[in-house]
């Protein structure tokens, strides 16, 4: 597929310091590339289980990436979109549960915390998370990351097929995103239906 190069690092590319301004971002409405490239690094990154540069591209995100909120919304739409079609529907907690345990190894390699952390990443993306353990805010991204990192098989091509389905919901989404606050409004339907 063409797109797939989207999803691998750039080559030359450090984990540790970008040269990139934050003026190279598109505006806040539109769906960014630059955000996209660093979300990718990150998920191939924890895809490998190669902590520091997770770690190093997350806070690269962080630091980088001037409109808040917005790779949580990224972060969101991917795993609900992945979980969804994965299952081919909407999950039950029961689904979420047990894709968290099959998950578990390869996030732990990346996250440290307890067992059930995992678990509520993946709950909190559908809004089914249990009482107390919802993950908000910039925390839901710093794991939602991790956590598509290792529900993805073949994260490379599985971004490059998500990528033009999230643009376009971003594309309908991202202006009242932007002007309503990224966090609490246009959760993403399953499937990229949102």
């Amino acid at each position: 597929m063409s797109s797939a190069p989207d999803c691998r690092p750039r080559p030359g590319s450090s984990s540790r310091r970008r040269t990139r301004p934050c003026s190279s971002f598109e505006p806040e409405q539109s769906f960014s590339e630059a955000r996209w490239q660093l979300l990718c690094e990150a998920i191939l990154a924890a895809h490998r289980g190669d902590v520091a540069a997770t770690r190093a591209a997350i806070i690269t995100m962080e630091t980088e990436v001037p409109a808040e909120g917005h790779v949580i919304a990224y972060v969101r739409y991917l795993l609900r979109y992945a979980i969804a079609d994965r299952l081919g529907r909407r999950p039950t907690v029961a689904d979420l549960q047990a894709m968290a345990r099959r998950g578990q190894q390869g996030f732990a390699q990346v996250v440290r915390g307890d067992a059930g952390v995992l678990e509520d990443v993946l709950r909190t993306a559908f809004d089914l998370q249990a009482a107390g353990r919802m993950v908000t805010g910039g925390t839901f991204g710093a794991l939602g990351i991790p956590a598509l990192g290792v529900i993805l098989d073949d994260p490379v091509r599985q971004l490059a097929e998500m990528k033009p389905h999230l643009a376009a919901w971003w594309h309908r989404k991202g202006q009242d995103l932007v002007r309503d606050g990224v966090r609490s409004r246009g959760q993403p339907e399953p499937g990229g239906t949102g």
